[in-house]
């Protein structure tokens, strides 16, 4: 257990599914060991006897042997072949409850990263699989151009696909639903991005123009401020009401 737990599960191409297996393996090992701890001062003290080593070892031994078989099971697996794995130890071993219930803490732990990749892909339509665990598998080598050069081109068929022996057992009967689901939303994202994009591109090229106006603006402003300073432009009318002036005539008129 300890062996695999700290070098094979531990390796960093052993993928995020072993990474999390040797995890859970690591505390159990740690809490075995701190028990072991305890009976030794127990035994120091001289009040362990060999009733009571027995009642606290017997749990234990059962948590080891479920550890063991687990080990064995997992192997060199990684990814969805790993639960797999777990599940047909954990079947096979059904009517021991401490058994049991030590390969269902492990499983727990052990499909965290793994659905954690689904609800990715299922609320983004994207894949971060880094080591190859997850059941659908994005082919790098299909470009979404050869859609438009190609109407019948198998873009979608093959861009994204279904690895059989990566699928969990709990899965299977989903796991073209959820190729399906993770498609469409693929291309609901790549839309909304392509969108965004241009309503960005809108609104730069807007920006551009009402500078290109104001800077047109100003450059008249300015000519129209030279051309007075040079007494070329037209005079303001002046609201001032200039006096009035009579003939001799109309003077005696008024008169």
């Amino acid at each position: 257990v300890r062996a695999y737990a700290e070098s094979t599960g531990a390796l960093y191409t052993a993928g995020t599914v072993a990474h999390a297996l040797s995890a859970a393996l690591r505390d159990y090992v740690r809490e075995v060991l701190v028990l072991v701890a305890q009976l030794e001062h127990e035994f120091r003290a001289e009040r362990l006897t060999l009733a009571k080593m027995w009642f606290y070892l017997q749990p234990a031994a059962r948590t080891l042997r479920a550890l063991g078989a687990a080990v064995r099971a997992a192997g060199s697996k990684r990814g969805g072949a790993l639960l797999n794995a777990l599940l047909e130890c954990r079947a096979a071993n059904a009517g021991d409850a401490p058994f049991a219930r030590a390969l269902d803490e492990l499983l727990e732990r052990a499909s965290a990263p793994l659905l954690e990749m689904l609800d990715r892909w299922l609320s983004v339509g994207s894949i971060q699989d880094r080591y190859g665990e997850f059941f659908v598998r994005e082919n790098d080598e299909r470009r979404r151009e050869s859609i438009q050069e190609d109407f019948n081109s198998s873009y979608w068929e093959e861009r994204y696909t279904i690895v059989p022996e990566q699928v969990p057992v709990f899965l299977r009967e989903l796991a073209n639903q959820i190729l399906q689901t993770g498609k469409y939303i693929n291309v609901s994202q790549s839309h909304l991005a392509k969108r965004k994009r241009q309503q960005h591109g809108d609104k730069d090229t807007a920006s551009r123009t009402g500078a290109e106006k104001v800077s047109s603006a100003d450059d008249a402003g300015d000519t129209l401020s030279q051309g007075e300073a040079d007494g070329d432009a037209p005079r303001a009318l002046s609201t001032e009401r200039a006096p009035l002036r009579f003939s001799r005539h109309e003077k005696d008129y008024v008169a």
